[in-house]
C-alpha cells in the first residue's frame, strides 16, 4: 500500500454549501497540520462565497465540472 507524504497536507475542496458545510470547514481546521481545503463549490454562489469566508480561503466555484478544470 502506498503511503501519503507527512509533509504534505491532503488537499480537500468541498462541494456543497449548505448548513452542515460549516461542520466540515470546523472539522478539517481542526486538522490544519494534515490538511488544506484550497476551494468550495456550490451551485448559489453567495452560499460558496459565505463558506469561503468561513475557510479563509478564496476559491469558489459555482459547478462542479469548473472547479475539476481548474484543479
Amino acid at each position: 500500500m502506498k503511503t501519503l507524504p507527512k509533509d504534505k497536507p491532503i488537499r480537500f475542496a468541498l462541494v456543497g454549501c449548505g448548513r452542515i458545510s460549516g461542520k466540515h470547514i470546523e472539522a478539517l481546521a481542526e486538522h490544519k497540520e494534515n490538511v488544506e481545503l484550497v476551494a468550495v463549490c456550490d451551485s448559489i454562489k453567495e452560499r460558496a462565497k459565505e463558506a469561503a469566508a468561513k475557510a479563509g480561503i478564496k476559491r469558489i466555484h459555482t459547478s462542479y465540472d469548473e472547479l475539476l478544470e481548474q484543479g
